[in-house]
């Protein structure tokens, strides 16, 4: 037998909420994007032992890592460099794809206005 809990009952509802709303909801100048969104579900102690770090600037940003074989340019349909990113991004961009045997051309810079957080 099944026991339900409030708890229980109203942490499904929230998730399924928030997974909806993660999903599904998008600042309109990020439209453009077309993106495809990734949501990993579980509770820290289940997840914790897939969960590894990396650096960016002086924060410490926790990802999962998931095989996805980004280096076949039909899998790529366009790269968008963010509009705080050097001036020299898409040329450093290109001749790094090139030293991965890729050549890819579809490569735009923001126009979205950059805000530091």
């Amino acid at each position: 037998m099944v026991k339900h809990t409030f708890a229980g009952e109203l942490r499904k509802h929230l998730m399924g909420t928030l997974i909806y709303r993660s999903l599904t909801t998008k600042h309109p100048a990020y439209e453009h994007e077309d993106e495809v969104r990734l949501i990993i579900a579980g509770t820290p102690d289940k997840l914790l032992k897939y969960v590894k770090t990396r650096l960016r600037g002086s924060e410490m940003v926790p990802y999962i890592p998931l095989p996805w074989p980004v280096r076949k340019p039909e899998n790529v349909a366009k790269i968008v460099i963010g509009p705080a990113a050097p001036l020299d991004a898409e040329r450093t961009l290109k001749k790094f794809l090139t030293t991965l045997g890729m050549k890819f051309d579809n490569i735009t810079r923001s126009d979205i206005p950059y805000r530091a957080l």
